[in-house]
């Protein structure tokens, strides 16, 4: 079996609670128990080597510590060129995660186009713009098989939400599951789009392991589903009809909010490598319910 030559890498930002190691000159930062990692994690153990530059999950910090965490997401890609060398560029497979942080307010707004005016507002947004570009001039410099996908919000009952923007969308769930009331930090009526868990795997794997002849750009939205919260809370009364939920609006929540697109026009995805979703509102809602109840009925067993 072929030595696989570097699994994953994140962000700087990580390292102060992720395990770190260095393997080949490159730094690699695993998660333990998360299922997006686990998953990546067998798949390049059996299939290739494939370098991740990025993860799609991670909370937008605010303020000094948040641009403290992120000032270096760019330059880690030119930590892993350098590593490589320029020469063993070529052929080289690098994915970098972004996000919708790497648009602002300047930028359309429903759908946003992979192609636009972006200028993010917050050091999170930016960072994600800097490796944007920065991946696509290795890719045109050096040859480099560069390929970013920027994510929705992702909803997933594996881990619990770590208080970034569009979390309200998890930690509504949990509420509704365990106390059957929540306060919500966004205003009713915005709207945000957002990808299950599973839909983010496959698209992932997929957008991995798509031919590069096939790629007409390196860089791709990925759409789903995008609902306000008031949506969310019509869904989920479906199943949960006695969830009572009241709206305490954080400014600097709200404001990063209002400068996200409400959705991702994809049509690129979907044509050069087959993107398509399976989970919408209802699915999602009904799938979230389901992991969460029986987890909680798990705990109590134990």
């Amino acid at each position: 079996m072929s030595t696989i030559t570097v699994f994953v890498l994140v962000q700087p930002a990580l390292s102060n609670s992720f395990p770190g190691k260095i393997i080949n000159c490159v730094w690699v930062f695993l998660a333990p128990g998360s299922r997006w990692i686990n998953v990546l994690w067998t798949h390049l153990l059996l299939r290739r080597s494939v370098h991740l530059l990025g993860h799609p999950g991670l909370q937008e910090p605010q303020g000094d510590r948040g641009e403290q965490q992120h000032q270096l997401a760019g330059p880690l890609l030119g930590r892993a060129v350098r590593c490589w060398g320029e020469q063993l560029c070529a052929g080289q497979r690098g994915q970098h995660h972004s996000t919708i942080g790497a648009f602002g307010p300047s930028s359309p707004r429903d759908p946003a186009p992979e192609l636009c005016v972006q200028r993010p507002r917050t050091i999170y947004g930016v960072s994600k713009v800097h490796a944007e570009l920065m991946g696509e001039y290795y890719h045109h410099r050096y040859g480099l098989d560069f390929r970013c996908l920027r994510y929705p919000g992702i909803i997933s009952a594996d881990s619990q939400p770590g208080g970034g923007t569009t979390d309200y969308a998890v930690q509504i769930f949990h509420a509704a599951v365990k106390t059957g009331c929540f306060e919500c930090n966004l205003r009713s009526d915005t709207r945000l789009p957002m990808m299950y868990i599973d839909d983010c795997l496959r698209a992932t794997l997929e957008f991995l392991e798509a031919p590069a002849e096939s790629l007409l750009g390196r860089t791709y939205n990925i759409n789903a589903t995008s609902f306000t919260p008031h949506d969310l809370v019509r869904e989920i009364q479906k199943s949960l009809p006695d969830l009572e939920v009241t709206y305490n609006v954080d400014p600097i929540r709200q404001a990063i909010a209002d400068g996200w697109p409400m959705a991702l026009e994809d049509t690129a995805a979907r044509r050069d490598w087959g993107w398509k979703h399976e989970y919408g509102l209802a699915e999602l809602v009904r799938t979230m319910l389901t992991h969460i109840a029986t987890g909680n009925q798990l705990a109590q067993t134990y």
